[in-house]
């Protein structure tokens, strides 16, 4: 298994309070596309989000490993084999405040089977850019 892992950040011109506020809610991914269900199991670090993409009948299994409040940050993990190609997903996220803006960082990592692993780098790069560039774009809503 080769490690391979994705980063993104970018501004957004909201502040970075109330971008957590709507980050830390880990159960809520009303404002991604693709997602066909979405069920969540608990409550706080250890909660398993459930997701269901359009299409799909299989599940993906999303648990919260860490949040910070203060830090606003937080990290979840992916169990099984919930994401075809990759094993051992894991993400973090943080919104730093930046003046009256913030920016998200977005960071993945995985691993892939040795001969995809070329393959797959690119695929978990755009998997950070699209993550993160959804849930900004959120907050350019009029």
């Amino acid at each position: 298994m080769t490690p391979i892992h994705g980063q993104h950040q970018l501004t957004v011109n909201t502040s970075a309070d109330d971008v957590w506020l709507a980050m830390r809610d880990y159960g809520d991914l009303s404002w991604t596309e693709g997602i066909e269900e979405v069920v969540v199991e608990g409550e706080g670090v250890g909660m398993l989000r459930k997701v269901r993409i359009d299409g799909s009948s299989d599940w993906i299994l999303e648990r919260l490993t860490a949040r910070d409040d203060e830090a606003k940050t937080f990290s979840y993990a992916i169990e099984g084999d919930g994401m075809s190609g990759f094993s051992n997903y894991q993400a973090h996220v943080r919104v730093e405040p930046a003046g009256d803006d913030c920016i998200i960082h977005w960071q993945c990592r995985a691993k892939a089977q040795d001969e995809a692993a070329e393959t797959m780098q690119p695929m978990i790069q755009a998997l950070a850019e699209g993550i993160s560039g959804l849930f900004a774009a959120q907050f350019s809503k009029e």
